[in-house]
């Protein structure tokens, strides 16, 4: 259309040409801690049974009617975690709920003051008949060389995650300010699902 059509845009310059560039180029890697890989897939692998058997306790319990548990993963302090990587988008059994940071206080003890760090936790849902999904990432680190990299597989995945638990409480799944969630007064909470089955509610 010719711009004589739109009198109040007035165009002062020729614009610019630019070529494309990914952000990427700009992002800083990963900052991924180095493991002790037989100590760490070991730790990761007890953490997991842990996690799994409390969650599926709790489950029958409460929820006799889910397919699947929660598990809470966390990443270690000052480091990266490779949310990405703990989703399976393709069957939609494994799923990324949230993602959410925690500052932390930590004395350096050279120079006598205090540092923040910060932790980032994800809290995934896993579907029974996927319970070996995180058991074999965890082996495949544990005893395979990815051809391409040679590094262990899964290295980036594995080597970031510090700590695995049960989700089974409010705090995984809470986003707001944690001096928010409710104490033994009753409080209104607005709360999000992402279903309308009756048993799931």
């Amino acid at each position: 259309m010719p711009l004589h059509w739109y009198p109040h845009i007035v165009l002062q310059n020729p614009p610019d040409v630019h070529p494309y560039r990914s952000l990427q180029q700009y992002g800083r890697p990963p900052q991924i801690p180095v493991r002790n890989r037989d100590a760490h897939s070991r730790y990761l692998k007890q953490k997991l049974q842990e996690a799994w058997q409390e969650a599926d306790n709790q489950e029958v319990v409460y929820h006799a009617t889910k397919k699947g548990i929660y598990l809470e993963f966390q990443g270690e302090p000052g480091y990266d975690l490779i949310t990405k990587s703990l989703e399976d988008m393709r069957s939609k059994k494994i799923r990324l709920l949230n993602v959410r940071e925690e500052t932390t206080t930590k004395l350096d003890t050279t120079t006598g003051t205090e540092e923040e760090e910060k932790s980032t936790y994800a809290t995934v849902y896993v579907e029974k008949d996927q319970m070996e999904s995180f058991f074999n990432k965890i082996k495949q680190y544990a005893t395979e060389i990815d051809p391409r990299s040679n590094k262990p597989k899964n290295q980036k995945l594995i080597n970031s995650i510090s700590e695995i638990e049960a989700a089974i409480e409010l705090k995984p799944f809470w986003q707001d300010t944690k001096k928010l969630i409710p104490g033994r007064e009753k409080e209104w909470c607005e709360v999000w699902l992402s279903t309308d089955k009756d048993a799931e509610i």
